[in-house]
């Protein structure tokens, strides 16, 4: 990359971008991938082929048609009305669609591992064939645009383009592509040195490919590691055999493209090294044809996710040796449904989990899923632990829509895992810990990192409280959320800020808003949670009713559990242990981590004491009520007297 601290600041590509663009015409983004990538990869086995041609050619005892001295070299074979020169001749004639449909199509025939591999319909009458000879000469010229490998040149290109098709997908990017910093933090953090590397949903590729920069970045061989994927979608299984091509990579991706849970295309491999980035929260994935099956050893995962079926197929394909770096949606870190909480637990106690990272939001293209990486292991360094890194600060802006972490944050997250396998101490305040199995144990084998982390920076000494007859009650036992809408009621309405509830009256001097009947109900007692973005905006209500937006987000306190004042005053003293609850503005909006505001904790103190403090609480409330009543008085009074005092003045 041009800027290794942002993956879209390139300037090369961009223009190879820009100018190819000009092809799409009317086709849309999946039909339009394929033109563009199938160029890119045309270009460059030619170009290896030509390279490969000129060596043979000035070996006197050489046969420049002999394909087997091609293959020996890992050099495609290319035959000679399938060549560049050809086609860049050919670039302005009116059958150039037809000339590429045929030069791939005799590629094909003359490599069997291409066969089925490569796009064609290039001669279309929807595709612009004076811009289509447009590109040719860009690629063909390629090299008189830009210093360094031309090979790594058309490498970047193809990682480039397959970005930009994501971003132009949107929601279904993630079928074909991960982003390159999630990909880059499970590479650096698995060390793929040598040994087998496999991803049973590989997409387009790019672990692959990452996995290759680390070995190059690291001065070791490449020719150490042997590669190994499945694909269920045909399009990007044809993808990823053109990326990896063109990086230079053997790799066998299954005889077709294939479903994972039902034609595994590598039954008998177990891999030293596994990544990947499973769909997320897969629903209908065939569990009821599968219940017997020899994978699930932790048990069966449940029909409507198949987030554990895709990590103990993994387990299952584990060397001895092995590790495992997967993305996973948030909710498999704590989720009881469908017996995962099982599932997860045994994994655990199998002492499997090596490490948990979780990571900002808005990295993914589409719709915002915040996510962890798993991080597993059969040879663990530090047996019965499990590191817990928070990473959702180490965010970058890239655009209005999309984060990415920096190649400095990469690195940092790595060494924690290294000191880690050393056994040296990691505890970094706010970002990471180490915790045992009998502490994951405690907490219902959830593996939400913050809450590890955050109890070792409290403000409060627990332990200190406890042996004094203090209890802990979590916020989980007495919280509910709270939906209720205004409708027809007239209500005034509330804004929710950093400073507490205010009446939007009191704060704004703009109108307020034109119909609030689709704003949420808020009642006395209630724990309302405004839109926080680098701070946390909250308070509990202690007016009788109002409303607020409903993009705020509402709980009710049970007050047979606890008094709401209790809580608001206790979060008020001890803020610093819930600022881990703001949650990095997404395109929904901004808000709070809610699965960990159900995990927070809350220090009660024994019968007499508690009540004393709620007593003297309400007191305090009561007479903030008075002031605020007789400020108001006040003010009406002032606002009655002017006009008269000024009348006043004016007759004198």
């Amino acid at each position: 990359m041009a800027k290794k601290d942002n993956t879209t600041s390139i300037g090369f590509e961009d223009a190879i971008w820009r100018a190819a663009d000009k092809l799409r015409g009317n086709l849309n983004a999946s039909e339009y991938e394929g033109v563009v990538l199938g160029l890119i990869f045309l270009k460059y086995i030619s170009d290896k082929f030509e390279a490969k041609f000129a060596e043979l050619q000035a070996d006197e005892y050489a046969d420049v048609e002999d394909k087997d001295e091609y293959e020996a070299d890992g050099v495609f074979f290319v035959p000679q009305d399938a060549r560049w020169d050809v086609i860049s001749k050919a670039a302005h004639a009116p059958q150039i669609g037809q000339i590429i449909d045929d030069a791939l199509q005799a590629i094909e025939r003359e490599n069997p591992k291409l066969r089925g591999v490569l796009p064609g319909n290039y001669a279309r009458p929807e595709l612009d064939k004076r811009r289509l000879g447009d590109v040719v000469d860009l690629f063909t010229n390629i090299h008189m645009l830009a210093s360094g490998d031309e090979k790594d040149l058309l490498g970047r290109v193809y990682e480039y383009c397959l970005q930009k098709f994501a971003s132009m997908e949107g929601k279904n990017a993630g079928e074909f592509y991960t982003p390159s910093c999630i990909v880059r933090t499970i590479v650096e953090i698995l060390q793929p040195y040598q040994g087998r590397v496999y991803d049973p949903c590989c997409g387009s590729g790019g672990m692959f490919v990452q996995s290759a920069k680390f070995i190059k970045n690291h001065q070791k061989d490449i020719n150490n590691i042997s590669v190994y994927g499945q694909e269920a979608n045909p399009s990007t299984w044809k993808m990823a055999h053109m990326n990896v091509a063109i990086r230079g990579l053997e790799a066998n991706l299954g005889q077709s493209y294939a479903d994972t849970f039902f034609n595994d295309q590598h039954p008998t491999l177990k891999a030293d090294f596994i990544m990947a980035n499973p769909p997320f929260n897969l629903s209908d994935w065939g569990a009821d044809k599968l219940e017997k099956d020899p994978r699930w050893k932790f048990g069966l995962p449940p029909a409507g996710n198949a987030n554990f079926a895709w990590m103990q197929h993994m387990i299952h394909h584990l060397s001895p040796i092995g590790r495992i770096g997967l993305v996973l949606a948030n909710g498999a870190l704590s989720s009881q449904t469908g017996g995962e909480g099982d599932i997860r637990q045994k994994i655990v106690e199998a002492d499997l989990v090596e490490g948990i990272v979780s990571l900002p939001g808005m990295l993914f293209y589409g719709p915002n899923i915040e996510v962890s990486l798993w991080f597993l292991s059969r040879n663990k360094s530090i047996k019965n632990k499990t590191l817990f890194v928070d990473a959702r600060t180490m965010a970058t802006k890239v655009d209005r829509q999309l984060y990415e972490i920096k190649e400095s944050e990469i690195l940092t997250i790595a060494s924690f895992f290294d000191a880690y396998r050393k056994g040296e101490p990691v505890e970094v305040p706010g970002i990471c810990t180490i915790a045992d199995n009998k502490e994951i144990a405690s907490r219902n084998y959830s593996l939400t990192p913050a809450p590890y982390i955050n109890s070792r920076t409290s403000s409060v000494d627990k332990n200190l409280f406890l042996k004094k007859g203090w209890s802990i009650i979590k916020f989980s036992s007495f919280l509910s959320p709270s939906t209720e809408k205004v409708g027809e009621q007239n209500i005034p309405e509330y804004s929710v800020t950093n400073k507490g509830i205010s009446l939007r009256s009191n704060k704004y001097t703009y109108s307020l808003s034109e119909s609030i009947a689709k704003n949420k109900v808020i009642r006395y007692g209630n724990i309302v949670f405004g839109m926080s973005r680098a701070i946390l905006n909250w308070d509990v209500m202690t007016d009788d009713i109002g409303c607020v937006s409903p993009a705020y987000n509402i709980y009710k306190i049970d007050k047979n559990i606890i008094n709401p004042l209790y809580v608001k005053y206790y979060i008020q003293a001890n803020i610093n242990d819930f600022k881990d609850l703001i949650r990095p503005a997404t395109r929904e909006g901004q808000g709070i981590d809610k699965a960990l505001l159900m995990e927070k904790e809350i220090l009660v103190p024994p019968t007499s004491v508690y009540n004393n403090i709620v007593s003297i609480l309400e007191n305090n409330i009561e007479k903030e009520r008075e002031l605020l009543s007789e400020l108001e008085r006040i003010k009406q009074n002032n606002e009655k007297m002017i006009p008269e005092i000024m009348f006043y003045k004016s007759k004198e």
